[in-house]
């Protein structure tokens, strides 16, 4: 008689276990996973046992997904949020797993910014550097390397954040936030934002020395360009300052227009230096003092949309009658360059910096080409004795009087 086969009670014994554990990593999950849906009727799916994820449907959306979840034990299920902008999409998985896609939700990704936006490299580089290492902000050096011609560009990688742009500078070893709302505007791109006026970004240091260069009776912006040269030498160094304007040189011209907004978006400011520069003190009538004032003021307002908060009463000569009929800072001087004496351009830089102090309001004049080569030497010298070269509208935020005051000279 043939002996049928012996199974041995061993082996049944690891076919049970087996099968248990397919049974345990294989359906268990999926029936962990079951009654979980993604809000968007047209997500994938990723998932492992411990985990899964949902996703728009595209290349980049599935290797997200799987950096998420391969190193996810928590057994959670992640679906996403689709937040427009503009003609964008953020996906957002909770906080820290945001990325910015296209309409087909392929990853928007930024190799390079265009020549416009090397402005935003410039001055977001430079305000971020001053708040984390002010000695290397206050070296002219420093300054000549990070000019919008001059910065490099090349070792510079870009990450796109819920709000901004990050600019990872390799050679500082830095990142730098750049609003999306700026990057929009300089790289034609929509993010949804209102279209705005670009002002540079500024921080104002309370623990350093500051200094107010101010200027009248320009502006001159064709011909010698005396004024066009000074901004560009603030430009130049991070430096601003403050414009007293006579109606004299406002004219109903795009170039001027284009020339004050340049100016602004620079960071600088403009006051009313009055209508015709006749002295407040002669005036008989409260209609004549204000008409005077307000001149430029309305100018502006009407032109290219800024409001003056500050005047410059000719030759300095003001008194409470006229402050309170003003309505706003009348902004004097503590410092007299000299410049518009018959001296050298030596002269007058030695007169601003010998008289330089923290708080101080320098007199000068955008009409002179000495004054707009003198500025060419004042600015790195004043920054490299540490000094803030700020408006008067940032001094006044330095010392917390804001606009109420009635007649300032500076300290």
């Amino acid at each position: 008689m043939t002996k049928g086969l012996k199974i041995k009670k061993p082996l049944i014994l690891l076919s049970l276990i087996i099968a248990i554990l397919i049974i345990v990593f294989c359906i268990i999950p999926s029936i962990k996973f079951i009654g979980h849906k993604s809000v968007h009727n047209d997500a994938k799916t990723y998932q492992t046992l411990s985990c899964k994820i949902y996703y728009p449907n595209s290349a980049y959306g599935k290797k997200i997904a799987k950096s998420i979840c391969d190193n996810d034990d928590s057994g959670n299920v992640y679906d996403y949020s689709l937040v427009p902008y503009g003609d964008y999409f953020l996906i957002k998985y909770g906080d820290g797993n945001n990325y910015f896609v296209d309409s087909s939700y392929n990853e928007l990704k930024f190799d390079s910014l265009n020549e416009e936006s090397r402005t935003l490299l410039s001055d977001y580089l430079r305000y971020t550097i001053k708040q984390t290492n002010p000695d290397m902000y206050y070296k002219t050096s420093f300054m000549e390397e990070t000019t919008s011609d001059n910065i490099n560009v090349d070792e510079i990688t870009y990450l796109i954040g819920d709000t901004d742009l990050i600019a990872h500078f390799n050679e500082y070893d830095l990142d730098v936030n750049i609003p999306l709302k700026y990057v929009q505007k300089f790289m034609n791109m929509n993010f949804g934002y209102p279209d705005e006026e670009y002002v540079k970004p500024k921080y104002l240091d309370s623990s350093k020395p500051y200094i107010c260069l101010t200027f009248e009776d320009g502006p001159i912006y064709v011909g010698e360009a005396t004024s066009s040269k000074i901004v560009d030498t603030l430009a130049k160094y991070d430096a601003t300052a403050t414009f007293f304007v006579p109606g004299d040189y406002l004219e109903n011209s795009e170039a001027l227009y284009a020339f004050l907004q340049d100016s602004i978006s620079k960071g600088n400011e403009y006051g009313s230096n009055t209508s015709n520069q006749e002295y407040l003190v002669n005036l008989s009538s409260e209609s004549q003092i204000k008409n005077e004032i307000y001149g430029p003021i309305y100018f502006f307002k009407n032109h290219i949309n800024y409001e003056m908060k500050l005047f410059r009463p000719p030759g300095g000569l003001t008194n409470d009658t006229i402050n309170k009929i003003a309505g706003i800072p009348a902004i004097c001087w503590s410092v007299d360059s000299g410049d518009w004496l018959d001296i050298d351009v030596d002269s007058i830089v030695q007169t601003v910096l010998d008289n330089a102090y923290n708080g101080a309001i320098v007199a000068m004049h955008d009409i002179y080409s000495d004054s707009a080569i003198a500025v060419e030497q004042i600015v790195p010298k004043l920054l490299e004795k540490g000094f803030q070269l700020v408006t008067v509208s940032d001094a006044l935020t330095i010392e917390n009087l804001g606009y109420d005051v009635t007649c300032w000279y500076g300290y």
